[in-house]
């Protein structure tokens, strides 16, 4: 039986959640910065990322709370922009 594949970090370890919700935020920035947010969808979140589409409902259950948390994100990344 063959071994399942595992993502890891690089580092043959595997990424801890924090790092995979970091990336899956980078992918929907960079995919907002190229689509705009309404071409934004899972796939180029996901495809930005370099991660499976099945992470985003794993650690934020939909792409809505993915955006929040994203938002959330760059409102701590630039609290000077902040309306």
């Amino acid at each position: 039986m063959a071994e399942p594949i595992v993502k890891t970090d690089g580092t043959g370890r595997t990424a801890s959640k924090e790092t995979r919700q970091r990336q899956l935020i980078m992918g929907a920035i960079a995919s907002i910065a190229k689509y705009g947010l309404s071409g934004t969808t899972v796939t180029t979140i996901t495809s930005a990322a370099g991660l499976s589409a099945g992470l985003v409902n794993f650690h934020f259950k939909n792409k809505q709370n993915l955006l929040e948390a994203t938002l959330r994100h760059l409102a701590q990344e630039h609290p000077d922009h902040g309306a």
